[in-house]
């Protein structure tokens, strides 16, 4: 109930814009449906970016897992199909670093799908699945003050806010989180 409030508070706040400024959220196309098409977007050679993120990860995922303190809890914005998290998640494998992965999504099956498939894979890397929005996440991530928290924010989302949006998304974050706290966030320029 509060995801669907969370949407509806959205589509009303795009409406009561200024006519030629009226919008409706993004959010709304990340249903099963728009995840897959998306991740299949992401396959193609024109959308450089997932690629890019991967070579990126692939050579970094063991200096990122190094960073990770054992028994962290690892909060993932916008998981999607985990294929560049893996990375992340198999390297803190091989380092024996016992973290909980949790993945946010906005859609519940296919956020059960994405999860199953890397079940049975880890030992010490614990997966589970938030269902909501970021705002959900940032206020699960309030209640969550005994473990190290880390924050990925991956495929350069940033780039569908506008700069006071970003900057307001990232303070609300950044207001949560302790010093020994991360927040890892890809932004292609």
């Amino acid at each position: 109930a509060a995801l669907e409030d969370g949407i509806r508070a959205n589509v009303l706040a795009g409406f009561s814009k200024p006519y030629n400024e009226k919008e409706l959220p993004n959010l709304l196309l990340y249903n099963e449906e728009g995840l897959r098409l998306f991740e299949q977007i992401t396959y193609q050679p024109d959308y450089y970016l997932t690629g890019l993120e991967i070579d990126i990860l692939s050579r970094h995922a063991h200096q990122i897992a190094n960073s990770v303190p054992d028994g962290a809890i690892l909060l993932e914005l916008g998981a999607g199909a985990l294929r560049k998290t893996a990375l992340v998640l198999d390297a803190l494998e091989s380092q024996g670093k016992d973290v909980t992965y949790f993945a946010l999504d906005l859609d519940k099956p296919e956020l059960l799908r994405t999860l199953a498939e890397l079940k049975g894979r880890y030992t010490h890397v614990s997966l589970a699945g938030l269902w909501g929005t970021y705002d959900d996440g940032c206020t699960w991530l309030k209640q969550v003050k005994d473990r190290p928290r880390i924050i990925l924010w991956l495929g350069s989302s940033v780039g569908n806010m506008t700069r006071k949006e970003a900057g307001q998304f990232i303070r609300a974050f950044g207001d949560v989180l302790a010093p020994r706290d991360r927040f890892i966030v890809a932004i292609d320029s």
